[in-house]
């Protein structure tokens, strides 16, 4: 077969909507290899098929393939998962923010309080999210994936977050522990997002949309690590070192255990809605009507 005629095959296909991949070892599955999505080209091939694939096959062997599909598959999960933390915590930040200018409310936020924020809720989470990512089959639609998670949960945390401010401003508290009580209530609801967002939990609610009634397992370790943060939250706003390198004001044992009492609601309704599967199927007879 000549080497244009592979490529057009290649082409096709893809056209068709498939996924394509392409094994070869010589000259004329060049073509073919850098028109597929992914080639694969054997170690004992010429070096030029071996310059333009993805990976090559150590000893000719197919039995690695698996194996790197399962790898590739634990590096999109790990990117899945530190990527949706990102986003949420950006867009809450902005619904917070624009959210206070509409009310005209003094701004929100300063960096140091805001660099406790994201060391808790996203720094040192996303690491471990992406250490224990899994080998799972990967979405088809990355981003539509993320977003469908960020968005939801961005205006869930601003609906409870910018409340917050806005009472303690409105009590005459000082903007200092406004932002105070901003930030615990935040952060709460931010590190509450770990086990959510945990890949079985993701499994469970689209099991939910598919098959109502039908209820996944829970990952225990996501909420460990959420634990861990608000311990690590709280230690930090009990060192006074801590307190003032953050920009951070002291609030009342009976405030800071109401905000964690309201975090703690929220992130069980949350949870709830997530695993009833009641975002998906709405998501799907959106998508539906639309067709």
């Amino acid at each position: 077969m000549e080497p244009a005629t592979k490529a057009r095959i290649v082409g096709a296909l893809r056209a068709r909507g498939r996924y394509l991949g392409m094994v070869g070892d010589g000259v004329n599955d060049i073509l073919a290899l850098k028109t597929a999505q992914f080639g694969a080209a054997m170690e004992s091939g010429s070096a030029a098929s071996r310059a333009v694939a993805d990976i090559v096959l150590l000893g000719d062997r197919f039995a690695l393939l698996p194996q790197a599909v399962a790898e590739g598959r634990k590096i999109i999960d790990g990117m899945l998962g530190s990527t949706a933390l990102i986003l949420t915590r950006t867009f809450y930040m902005l619904l917070i923010v624009l959210g206070a200018a509409v009310l005209g409310l003094t701004f929100p936020f300063t960096p140091r309080d805001n660099s406790l924020l994201a060391l808790v809720t996203v720094g040192l989470p996303g690491l471990v999210v992406v250490a224990w990512a899994r080998p799972v089959r990967s979405p088809a639609d990355f981003i539509g994936t993320v977003l469908r998670f960020a968005v939801p949960a961005a205006f869930a945390v601003a609906a409870v977050a910018l409340p917050v401010y806005a009472v303690y401003l409105a009590r005459g508290a000082s903007v200092d522990v406004a932002r105070s009580a901003l930030i615990t209530v935040t952060t709460f609801c931010g590190v509450l997002l770990i086990p959510i967002l945990s890949t079985s939990n993701r499994a469970a609610s689209l099991d939910a949309a598919r098959h109502p009634g039908v209820r996944g397992p829970i990952d225990w370790p996501p909420a460990l690590l959420a634990a861990a943060m608000i311990a690590l939250f709280g230690v930090l706003m009990a060192l006074p070192i801590a307190r003032w390198f953050y920009d951070i004001e002291p609030l009342p044992v009976a405030d800071a255990a109401a905000l964690a009492l309201a975090s703690a609601a929220w992130g069980l309704a949350v949870f709830a809605v997530r695993r009833s599967g009641i975002v998906d199927r709405l998501e799907a007879a959106i998508g539906e009507r639309a067709r």
